[in-house]
C-alpha cells in the first residue's frame, strides 16, 4: 500500500512519524517531519479516491513551528 511504502521510505530517510490516521482504506493521513531541516510533509487521501500531498517550510517560523498563541 503506497501509505505504507512512503512511511517505511521516510523513517529510513531520517523523517520522523508525526501522525498517522487511517480511518479507512480511502480515508488516511500520514504527516512526517525531516529531523535534520525540519520540512514537513504530509500524504491525504478522501473518500473520493483522491490523493493530495502537501509540504510546510521552517523558514516559515522562526523556531520551524508557529508560536504558542497567548
Amino acid at each position: 500500500h503506497l501509505f505504507d511504502l512512503l512511511r517505511d521510505w521516510w523513517q529510513r530517510n531520517n523523517y520522523r512519524v508525526l501522525d498517522d490516521s487511517r480511518h479507512s482504506s480511502t480515508d488516511m493521513y500520514l504527516w512526517v517531519e525531516n529531523n535534520q531541516d525540519g520540512f514537513r510533509v504530509a500524504l491525504q487521501s478522501n473518500d473520493n479516491g483522491e490523493l493530495f500531498i502537501t509540504a510546510s517550510s521552517p523558514c516559515v517560523w522562526p523556531h520551524g513551528h508557529p508560536e504558542p498563541s497567548s
